[in-house]
């Protein structure tokens, strides 16, 4: 790229975990590391969230070294609302006091733009929406709207209105937040939830390799919050089960299992295996999956979303099952080849029958599928998605 060794850029994060590998982690990194390779001078300001406190004097541990890190507690918890405003106008002044000390060309935040109230005005704005924050504020609360989703409304129209350019996670998420401004965004990029794809391709199959040769391995890898539908991830296994005798599921979480620890139980150690990896782990192991499930239910929080584990299955060579409500998947998935969709979530039932063709064309054609999987995977890479953005950028 052409960009200049002087450019400065603040990247701004409210509410991470710092000491956490998680999406939301990966994306900034991405950033961070995309930004230094293009002869940026990265600066982060980090309110981080209360949860990151203990890990605190370790930071070194868990930041990336490609920024200069400025971090600061973020003290919006629960559903204190004087607490919430006074931590909005803290971080406003605080953005407003390093942008004077700091000659910054650009600052890009995380989903909101009211954290740049004071600064200088020729300082240019992007605002990263990964996600929607107003339909998540509703479904957190029990889907129902409360005084923090309409702030959220609010944050978005007034990230539209500061905003020099804008950055969505899909195509879907840009269509949702015109649909809540009423007005089309121009000036904007769409970077997905990527990964580090050679790390995926070029990983090796575990040393200590599972006795899985002749099984047809199953897999979810994530957290087991409710809304990853761990429950129905397995009331699908039961059902192939039932019709085929070599089917292995394999569980890669650092969640606790207990919840499901009965059904796990039923399915048996010759049937099922549950492992806590490290991250740096994660990659090898999926390598062991024939397919890989991502199950979401049909909100508009997922349907706009673009899940980090779409590139990570694909990119190790593992087609998808899902639903048709779990973010872009048809940017990647070729139905019937290297994935298969399911089209209701209360109806799963259902549709076993055509998961079971499926799953035999995908025994039969395994090689055919991975190789097709890393291709797709390959095709919506960060970089070439990011360095898109950078050409647009130069346009504000």
């Amino acid at each position: 790229m052409s960009t200049k060794k002087s450019k400065s850029i603040l990247i701004t994060i409210i509410g991470l975990q710092f000491h956490i590998d998680e999406g939301a982690k990966h994306r900034i990194n991405s950033f961070i590391n995309s930004y230094n390779d293009n002869g940026f001078k990265v600066d982060v300001l980090l309110f981080y969230s209360l949860k990151s406190l203990p890990y605190l004097f370790k930071k070194n541990n868990y930041l990336n070294n490609n920024a200069n890190w400025i971090l600061y507690p973020n003290f919006t918890v629960g559903k204190f609302r004087l607490l919430s405003y006074f931590m909005e106008l803290f971080s406003q002044i605080v953005l407003a006091i390093y942008c004077r000390i700091q000659k910054y060309d650009i600052i890009q935040s995380e989903l909101s733009a009211k954290i740049v109230r004071f600064r200088k005005k020729e300082i240019k704005y992007i605002v990263d929406f990964h996600g929607d924050l107003y339909s998540e504020s509703i479904f957190s609360y029990n889907n129902k709207e409360t005084w923090r989703s309409k702030k959220a409304l609010k944050d978005i129209l007034y990230s539209l209105k500061v905003s020099n350019h804008v950055i969505v996670v899909s195509e879907k998420l840009k269509n949702q937040i015109e649909f809540y401004s009423g007005n089309s965004i121009l000036n904007y990029s769409i970077i997905s939830c990527g990964v580090d794809i050679n790390r995926f391709i070029d990983a090796s199959i575990p040393i200590h390799k599972m006795q899985l040769d002749n099984k047809l391995v199953f897999g979810y890898c994530g957290g087991l919050q409710k809304w990853q539908n761990i429950g129905i991830i397995l009331d699908i296994i039961f059902a192939v089960i039932k019709e085929r005798n070599d089917v292995f599921f394999l569980l890669l979480t650092n969640d606790n299992t207990s919840e499901i620890d009965d059904k796990l139980n039923i399915l048996g150690t010759e049937n099922c295996k549950s492992i806590s990896l490290k991250s740096s782990e994660v990659p090898s192991y999926l390598k062991l999956l024939d397919v890989g499930f991502l199950i979401r239910d049909d909100i508009p929080l997922n349907i706009v979303s673009s899940p980090t584990k779409i590139v990570e299955y694909l990119a190790a060579g593992v087609p998808l099952i899902c639903t048709k409500f779990s973010g872009d998947y048809e940017r990647s998935i070729t139905i019937g080849h290297t994935g298969f969709v399911f089209n209701e979530l209360e109806k799963i039932k259902d549709e076993i029958d055509e998961l079971l063709i499926y799953l035999e064309y995908l025994k039969v054609n395994r090689e055919i599928v991975r190789n097709s999987c890393t291709i797709a995977a390959k095709q919506r890479s960060w970089i070439i998605e990011f360095n898109s953005f950078l050409l647009r950028l130069n346009i504000i």
